[in-house]
């Protein structure tokens, strides 16, 4: 039975009209069938949102690596936090590509591409920690392994289409 991925209930709370992240909100409407899904209660109060696509690409890498290394050094908690972090970056990106001006249906389509596949590819991760018992980090840190060139592969089309797009620089 596959687990929903926490972050698309707090992805669709956003998407919603939320704004900021507080510590007591619950996943709401998963995209995900809701069956076997489990509730986290992560306090996400002091999460900064990028405000331009350059700040989110610097984000999204520091994400990234962020969940490489917590699943290598840290415990259970770092780790689980560290992917959840990351899907909260997804979906910042999701909203600023969604308010870039003038964005050609062409780039819209393949950032979506590169934010489903980093979806995904965390979403893998994700359920992995959380099935995998006391073994939990362990299970996680294999299916990263399993996913990680789809990690770098999306972040850097996402880099080499947008980084540039609203100001930034690499």
């Amino acid at each position: 039975m596959r687990r929903p991925f926490v972050f698309l209930g707090l992805a669709a709370a956003v998407a919603w009209g939320m704004t900021g992240c507080a510590p007591a909100a619950k996943p709401v409407g998963p995209k995900k069938p809701a069956a076997g899904s489990h509730d986290h209660d992560h306090d996400h109060a002091g999460h900064d949102h990028p405000e331009t696509l350059a700040e989110g690409l610097a984000e999204l890498e520091r994400a990234a690596r962020d969940v490489a290394e917590k699943l290598a050094a840290e415990g259970d908690e770092a780790a689980d936090a560290a992917i959840h972090a990351a899907g909260h970056v997804v979906d910042d990106l999701r909203q600023l590509l969604d308010k870039q001006p003038g964005l050609e249906a062409a780039a819209r389509a393949a950032a979506a591409k590169s934010l489903d596949a980093l979806f995904e590819a965390f979403n893998a991760v994700d359920e992995a920690m959380h099935a995998g018992g006391e073994d939990a980090k362990a299970k996680a840190a294999e299916a990263h392994d399993a996913v990680k060139q789809t990690i770098e592969q999306a972040v850097q089309s996402l880099k080499d289409r947008f980084a540039k797009a609203d100001g930034g620089t690499d």
